[in-house]
């Protein structure tokens, strides 16, 4: 999937070990994120998703507060659609064989 932000740069969003790398800095890791989105704490989880997504996937570092000036509220909904279509268990499993 694509999106354009704010800055008029196209970016391709891939699901990527990465991710998972951003996602675990969650407050608690992503046993808390998923507790927190069952728990109806939505604007903190989506949030986070955005920064892990935007950050994993462009060159450059940001920082929360970059990564969420850049995106478009509209496209906020389909960058979580996006993630909930990737199934994070086998990518964190893939992850861990990389490990070790």
């Amino acid at each position: 999937m694509n999106i354009t932000l704010k800055n008029g740069k196209t970016i391709k969003l891939e699901f990527t070990p990465i991710v998972l790398e951003y996602l675990s800095d969650y407050e608690g890791g992503i046993e808390e994120l998923k507790k927190d989105i069952e728990n109806g704490n939505t604007m903190y989880v989506a949030n986070h998703i955005v920064y892990s997504i935007l950050c994993a996937n462009l060159e450059e570092e940001l920082t929360y507060k970059q990564a969420l000036s850049l995106v478009n509220v509209l496209d906020v909904e389909r960058i979580i659609d996006f993630v909930n279509q990737q199934d994070i268990t086998t990518t964190q499993k893939s992850q861990n064989r990389k490990r070790h």
